[in-house]
């Protein structure tokens, strides 16, 4: 094999006919996660990030590219915020969550919550048609 296409298939830089544009355009930047987050895509959970303790403010630097996850169809992306630690039987008086969903870079929507309610479990659930 040529060693450019070798090098080229090992760092996966061809792309696949098959995606659509929107495949490398959409990322969520996340400011603030209090406590969890799960990204679903079409009924399919693609991202979780674990228990966060302590509501740190990530600046928008902690990111999620959810293209790789959407198809040529329209694609349903959920963003969940749970408040608390799994089995949820403690409460925890806040929770918060902050994010910016970028398309090709810019700011397509930004969101911002918070409670001081002591839920606990699924406290947000925001739903995007891409």
């Amino acid at each position: 094999m040529n060693m450019w296409l070798t090098l080229f298939v090992t760092l996966g830089l061809f792309t696949n006919p098959q995606q659509d544009y929107k495949t490398i355009d959409y990322v969520i930047a996340f400011y603030r996660i209090d406590n969890q987050v799960d990204i679903i895509v079409n009924d399919s959970l693609v991202y979780t990030t674990g228990v966060i303790d302590h509501n740190p403010d990530f600046k928008g630097e902690f990111t999620y590219y959810i293209g790789n996850h959407l198809t040529d169809q329209e694609d349903q992306v959920t963003v969940r915020l749970y408040n608390g630690r799994p089995p949820y039987d403690i409460k925890d008086k806040h929770w918060e969550i902050e994010y910016v969903l970028k398309k090709n870079g810019k700011e397509f929507d930004y969101m911002w919550d918070e409670g001081d309610n002591n839920e606990v479990g699924l406290v947000f659930e925001e739903k995007y048609l891409l």
